[in-house]
């Protein structure tokens, strides 16, 4: 599985849409009414991809997955046995990498 970021999709399938119906209008205005209706079957199935998109559960969301991770630290810093530094800094990493969305090795918030 993949996850990609919806928000993203749905803007360019609202770009395309846009591109698709200033194009419609055109063929239109020059009376070539097949290839408007052409781009009116385009446009209406981008609408549909973009509604699917919208109407998908989140498969994955990192603010949640970071509070979890947040709470299983001791945060005892200096404080707690070696065990649990060592058990908050993986943490501590893990929420890193989760906020940089591991991304090309991205792990900067």
């Amino acid at each position: 599985m993949r996850l990609i970021d919806a928000d993203i999709t749905i803007k360019e399938l609202n770009d395309k849409i846009a591109r698709l119906d200033a194009k419609q209008q055109i063929y239109m205005e020059n009376g070539l009414i097949s290839i408007a209706d052409s781009m009116a079957k385009k446009i209406e199935l981008c609408i549909e991809c973009r509604e699917l998109l919208e109407h998908q559960p989140t498969a994955y969301d990192v603010d949640k997955v970071v509070e979890q991770l947040g709470k299983k630290q001791n945060n005892k810093g200096f404080g707690g046995t070696i065990q649990e530094i060592f058990y908050d800094l993986g943490l501590e990493n893990a929420i890193e990498i989760v906020k940089g969305g591991g991304i090309d090795g991205n792990t900067n918030t």
